[in-house]
């Protein structure tokens, strides 16, 4: 359903009282159509659009302040976040002439499945602050593009709900591991019986989190937010609004993550998970290894963004020595930084098996729902596709260092 006329549909409906995200302001989720402030330089259509930085004006165009804000932020001064883009920076691709390129191919294997694109959408929490129909719409933006999606376990939507959605296979599940170790394993059951082959566990969320950066958009947000969640009641406020751990809420000292977790936790945990177990937030060759011994099938190279880690150390940087270390025994994914198809090029060339990304693609779904996750994906495997080419590689196993100058 096309935004407007879902819009139209609710403003009808009966259900409207009952949905404060949408009877609190009508700013919440503005249509690019009902912006007149807006660049007139910017597309305002998907066919225009030439690459995710013009998504990610069209999205705070259209969204609250604090909840572009939640995108955009990051730990700190944001030394991590923009380690990451800089270290994209650090290497250029070698041009190659006369190769005499008749196609491209940009499928990789994974967990013994042949995905045609290198590329996968990082676990973002909350799609609902971004767009009416929230993780449901970024699943069926996902299967349009054919790229898997990993859900993240503080999603608006229930793992049961967005499979139901996903016409081409279900999503991979990203895990917090809650401070009850039961808890973390009655999670991972209800994601697997509803269809999840892949459990990504998040280890990075540790420490707390600054908000440094989000405040001066939260402050130029006059609504009042209290209306859909309120901070001083914690984490049984946040945890409510999360269907994974909503019926959680009222365990005395419950959190969604533990900081104590460690390498037997791990161990234990691949012990309950059925399928493939990726340990994600990884930045270090140690840890890495400490993953393989433990029985992960893979690791995620991941900072969260940047979004908890403020020590400055981009994901790209962290790669080469993990990458190194494991020698291939694992599977290597990456995120962190991912704008460009030059930066999926550098990615895969220094040792990653696949690529992700979070921030764009919620950009293309507070900007146009479904078919702009579709669309943000559509712009970076083409920009991969011409990289290729002027790279003179026909194929992703060919993509190595020495295709790369420092």
């Amino acid at each position: 359903m096309k935004r407007r006329e879902l819009l139209s549909w609710l403003t009808a409906s009966p259900m409207l009282a009952s949905l404060p995200l949408l009877a609190q302001d009508d700013l919440l989720y503005r249509t690019l159509e009902s912006v007149t402030d807006l660049d007139p330089r910017l597309p305002r259509n998907l066919s225009a659009l030439s690459g995710v930085f013009e998504l990610e004006k069209l999205a705070e165009a259209v969204l609250p302040s604090a909840h572009f804000g939640y995108i955009y932020s990051a730990a700190g001064n944001g030394e991590s976040k923009q380690a990451n883009r800089d270290a994209y920076d650090k290497f250029d691709i070698q041009p190659r002439r006369l190769q005499g390129i008749e196609s491209i191919d940009t499928s990789v294997e994974i967990f013994g499945e042949r995905w045609n694109s290198p590329l996968f959408l990082c676990p973002t929490n909350g799609h609902k602050a971004f767009y009416p129909l929230g993780e449901v719409a970024s699943a069926q933006g996902a299967s349009a593009a054919g790229v898997t999606q990993i859900l993240s376990s503080l999603s608006n939507t229930a793992v049961e709900q967005v499979n139901q959605v996903k016409s081409d296979k279900p999503v991979w599940f990203q895990l917090y591991p809650s401070n009850d170790e039961e808890i973390r394993y009655e999670v991972v059951r209800r994601a697997e019986d509803a269809g999840c082959q892949v459990i990504v566990v998040t280890v990075d969320d540790i420490g707390g989190r600054g908000s440094e950066i989000a405040a001066p958009f939260t402050n130029l947000d006059d609504r009042d937010c209290t209306l859909c969640h309120q901070r001083e009641l914690g984490m049984q406020s946040f945890v409510e609004r999360k269907p994974m751990f909503a019926s959680y809420r009222n365990i005395p000292g419950f959190n969604i993550s533990d900081e104590n977790i460690n390498f037997d936790d791990i161990r234990r945990l691949r012990d309950q998970v059925k399928g493939k177990l990726v340990v994600k937030g990884i930045m270090h060759p140690d840890d890495a290894l400490g993953c393989l011994d433990a029985g992960a099938d893979g690791i995620l190279v991941s900072n969260h963004g940047g979004r908890i880690d403020s020590g400055g150390l981009g994901t790209l940087d962290a790669l080469p020595r993990i990458a190194n270390a494991v020698q291939g025994r694992m599977t290597l994914f990456l995120d962190g930084g991912v704008r460009r198809g030059t930066d999926v090029y550098k990615a895969l060339a220094m040792g990653a098996d696949a690529v992700g990304f979070g921030r764009p693609y919620l950009w293309g779904l507070a900007a146009f729902g479904a078919e702009g996750v579709t669309r943000c994906v559509q712009l970076l495997e083409a920009e991969l596709h011409r990289t290729m080419v002027q790279a003179g590689v026909s194929s992703i196993e060919e993509l190595t260092s020495e295709t790369l100058l420092p």
